[in-house]
């Protein structure tokens, strides 16, 4: 940035996450389901500042820019008179989507609010993030051209090939026991589930068909858990510890869980340790039980587009707060089961 103003991150930081309402969301909207996509954050503080006005102008000049969504502008404003802009609903037709920012705590994080004595003053400026949500470029608000630019130049650069950081481990579930895992599943069936939410001092189960669509049964047999835990502990957890020096000592829900095609199952990107009650989760799993079945697998859309499937029986461990997602079912039916990996931290139920 060239002005006097500096707000307080560099190149190469990480952007603080954030949960603020957003314009047309029932609730509130997380900052870090942006991930996987070239991010330009705009605080433009009010749509009735001249100034402002010919930013979002120019982000709208740019909507091809968002098309394919690869890339994603995300507004911040703190006035309240911006809900019933026009100006505000082009720009969300064109795709570009606006925080409200009505008490600034997200302006106040990212440094946009410099209060003293006398005055809140409020510095406009353009945040350019990677897919990781890391720093690419600072713009004062004046130098949105070179912002737009810079985000173009982002798109356009060659992909670096990145792997996720994930551990593949075959052999974790004999073929035997994934089969009877299955056959619970069919004789049982499996109940629909949603995702959670925080909704103030509560973490709520909401079902969004658009998010999710899976179904799930609940191991209730003592012998069945012991089973599976007895696997878990003794052959995936001693290469969890190598691979990331943690040795989870307790598993959080033991399933099965199925994605069919006939439901055009899948789940949409999320993390799965973002609200009070998942906040002692630390590593995910999943273990195929069959394999006769098209679509259904991992990505993770901050490193890439690369798409991971475990083998029959093999397990996929990965850090709960790596964005993943599963993708739509193409053939069949996959069935899995996905228990959630913790330690000796206390629990926040």
């Amino acid at each position: 940035m060239s002005d006097a103003f500096s707000p307080p991150l560099s190149l190469g930081e990480p952007a603080p996450w954030f949960t603020a309402p957003m314009l047309g969301q029932a609730t509130g909207a997380d900052f870090d389901k942006a991930g996987g996509r070239h991010v330009l954050l705009l605080f433009f503080g009010s749509a009735a500042n001249p100034a402002a006005d010919a930013a979002l102008r120019l982000v709208e000049a740019n909507a091809d820019l968002l098309k394919d969504r690869r890339a994603v502008v995300l507004g911040v404003t703190i006035d309240p008179h911006d809900l019933v802009s026009g100006r505000i609903a082009a720009l969300q037709r064109s795709g570009m989507q606006i925080f409200i920012d009505a008490d600034r705590r997200v302006s106040a994080l990212y440094g946009a609010i410099q209060p003293d004595a006398q005055r809140v003053t409020f510095n406009p400026y353009w945040l350019l993030l990677d897919p990781t949500l890391r720093v690419t470029g600072l713009f004062s608000l004046r130098f949105g051209t070179d912002a737009m630019a810079a985000l173009r130049r982002q798109l356009d650069a060659p992909a670096i090939e990145i792997s996720a950081p994930v551990l593949i481990l075959p052999n974790v579930l004999d073929l035997q026991f994934a089969a009877e895992l299955v056959d619970l599943h069919k004789r049982h069936g499996g109940q629909e589930t949603g995702v959670m939410r925080q909704v103030g001092d509560r973490t709520v189960e909401v079902h969004h068909h658009d998010i999710k669509r899976r179904r799930d049964h609940m191991i209730q047999a003592a012998a069945v858990q012991a089973r599976l835990r007895e696997s878990v502990m003794s052959r995936l957890v001693p290469m969890i510890e190598r691979c990331f020096q943690y040795r989870p000592t307790e598993i959080e829900r033991y399933i099965v869980s199925c994605y069919d095609t006939e439901d055009s199952a899948h789940f949409a990107p999320h993390r799965d340790n973002t609200t009070r009650a998942t906040a002692h989760r630390r590593i995910a799993v999943t273990i195929n039980l069959t394999d006769d079945y098209d679509g259904g697998e991992l990505r993770f859309p901050e490193f890439g587009a690369r798409r991971y499937r475990a083998p029959l029986g093999g397990a996929i461990a990965f850090s709960c707060s790596l964005l993943h997602e599963v993708t739509r079912m193409t053939a069949g039916r996959r069935y899995a089961t996905l228990p959630f990996l913790y330690g000796s931290a206390p629990r926040c139920d």
